[in-house]
């Protein structure tokens, strides 16, 4: 098996950290790998344990001949088994595909929204079927759109990401302060949601701060945010960070992680969080319900909705043992469930002969 990774660039995101965490795994379990980044790099990097299994290129739009010469040549001489292309670096793995027909093409589709009817990139991919080999995506609502919508493509599964490996904390969360978000600021992830009902959650339990972490790319998003921070006069209390790249010390601190975006695949940030014990909040989108088992393993609300949070918030610090008991599961479970070795298990039951 010699496995070539695509991803558009390294920045904080999702799938980007699925494809530095995959990486990490092969190297570490000597299995031949090399990840190239196609656009740009990023703060992610940092994170690639074996630095001779990167490549940066510096694509600047898809029809970017010169670098996509570039990248074939250095497929060619990686000579892979398995072209496995995340989100939509599918559209170059796919043509290169066509001039590298011996190797498997998987797709890695992260994004949950994806299969929703205006999905993006979602129609554009049906195109590329007839070139796909595997699909992996990361909840059972991506699993269905796959097999409803691409019946050329020979096999799909549900493979759940995997978080990095996390030191072990013992900390007594009740006692303190801090409630953190790890999710870029854009809107799918519905920071203002967040942010208005940390505003009412406040009012009845004071001292409490709130630490945004994630990239800060979409400066009108990130105006809209700062504009909710001071409708709600919130400002000394509410702290957007950016990008975090050593978690650790946040994981260590924080009373609670809330996730509350409308829209999600399978939340890599959400299992870190799971395997750092942090009592955790989530929408119910994508594959949180499931992750969660429906509350038993954290505070579950629907999308969109400031005040189910809010009480959520509540429930979760004024009801400790729950609180304590939840986290508990959902830690077994993470360590369980989503290690590097279950995801390589059914990878390589989906690749099958290759």
């Amino acid at each position: 098996m010699r496995v070539l990774q695509l991803i558009d660039s390294l920045d904080v995101g999702g799938g980007e950290r699925m494809a530095v965490n995959l990486a990490n795994y092969f190297s570490e379990n000597q299995i031949p790998n090399l990840l190239i980044s196609t656009r740009k790099g990023g703060p992610l990097e940092k994170l690639i344990k074996s630095p001779n299994s990167l490549e940066v290129f510096s694509k600047s739009n898809v029809l970017d001949l010169a670098t996509f010469i570039r990248i074939l040549r250095k497929v060619r001489s990686f000579d892979p088994s398995i072209i496995h292309a995340h989100d939509s670096s599918i559209f170059w793995a796919a043509l290169i595909k066509l001039l590298y027909p011996k190797a498997m093409l998987v797709w890695h589709a992260h994004y949950g929204g994806f299969s929703s009817a205006n999905g993006r990139f979602g129609k554009k991919i049906k195109f590329l079927q007839a070139a796909i080999d595997r699909v992996i995506v990361v909840n059972s609502e991506l699993l269905a759109w796959v097999k409803s919508d691409f019946s050329m493509i020979p096999k799909a599964a549900y493979i759940g990401n995997f978080p990095d490996r996390v030191s072990e904390c013992h900390v007594e969360r009740e006692k303190l302060k801090w409630i953190i978000s790890v999710a870029n600021l854009k809107k799918p992830k519905n920071h203002v949601v967040l942010v208005r009902a940390f505003s009412e959650f406040i009012k009845s339990h004071t001292g409490y701060k709130l630490a945004l972490i994630g990239t800060m790319d979409d400066p009108e998003y990130v105006e809209e945010v700062n504009r909710v921070i001071q409708a709600e006069d919130v400002q000394e209390h509410v702290h957007l960070l950016g990008p975090v790249m050593e978690l650790k010390e946040w994981f260590d601190k924080a009373r609670m992680g809330i996730l509350s975006s409308h829209v999600e695949g399978l939340p890599v940030s959400l299992l870190e969080l799971g395997l750092s014990g942090v009592p955790v909040i989530s929408s119910r989108v994508g594959a949180c319900g499931d992750l969660l088992e429906a509350g038993r393993c954290g505070y579950l609300v629907e999308p969109n909705d400031s005040g189910e949070l809010s009480m959520a918030m509540r429930n979760l610090v004024d009801n400790k043992e729950e609180t304590r008991v939840k986290a508990m599961r959902f830690e077994n479970k993470v360590k369980t469930e989503f290690g590097g070795d279950s995801f390589f298990r059914k990878y390589s039951a989906l690749l099958g002969k290759y």
